[in-house]
């Protein structure tokens, strides 16, 4: 097998340097013929002392590993924490320490008042398509504004993108397409009217099922 290597043309070098090497010399001999001075300024740790090595990566701060490794205990347990922690705790003591974080305000949970099967019949009672076109995977210009409709009143009665795309069998995404279209098609008055119609339809329906759950 032919070797890769072969020695340095300076003499009395034994550095072994790549056989494609045009200038013959090792790195050493080749910055001396040329004139080139690197730096070769010994940093030396600012804790223990010791001698730093240039090529690794946590010696750039100036501390060695050894130092940087070591582990004290914490003031209030028995952890193990690193040597160079300025509290001197562990992270369950030293957040004990911060000051209480602001309570949330919890916003108010709406409750529906209607279902959505009821909002997709009251809008199939309103147009001229049934529950399985509402549903289905056609997307004709009527067919999509009304499920934009679906889309905004579900959203003022209290679900979420993921329920009304459940029930109009779509992905969140859409619904979220849809519902950033919605200002724009309320300033249409067809859209309004349509919007109008269908609550009104909404109430009967909606009405009509809480007087057969008293009357029963």
């Amino acid at each position: 097998m032919k070797s890769t290597q072969r020695p340095c043309a300076a003499p009395e070098c034994r550095k072994n340097i790549d056989y494609r090497n045009k200038s013959g010399l090792c790195r050493a001999h080749l910055d001396e013929k040329l004139g080139i001075i690197r730096n070769t300024e010994v940093k030396y740790c600012d804790t223990c002392g010791d001698r730093l090595l240039s090529g690794v990566k946590g010696h750039r701060c100036g501390i060695c590993i050894s130092i940087k490794a070591a582990t004290r205990t914490c003031a209030k347990c028995t952890t193990r924490i690193k040597k160079q922690v300025k509290s001197g705790l562990c992270r369950t003591h030293y957040r004990e320490t911060l000051p209480p974080r602001k309570s949330r305000t919890v916003s108010e949970v709406v409750v529906p008042k209607f279902r959505l099967s009821e909002l997709i019949r009251a809008t199939a009672e309103v147009s001229h398509y049934d529950k399985a076109e509402l549903t289905g995977p056609y997307r004709f210009r009527n067919l999509v504004r009304f499920r934009m409709a679906i889309s905004h009143i579900a959203t003022l009665g209290g679900y979420s993108q993921f329920q009304i795309g459940k029930a109009l069998n779509r992905d969140h995404t859409t619904i979220c397409h849809a519902l950033k279209g919605v200002d724009r098609a309320l300033t249409d008055w067809k859209f309004n009217l349509l919007i109008d119609r269908i609550n009104a339809q909404l109430a009967q329906i909606t009405t009509a099922r809480k007087m057969e759950r008293i009357a029963a």
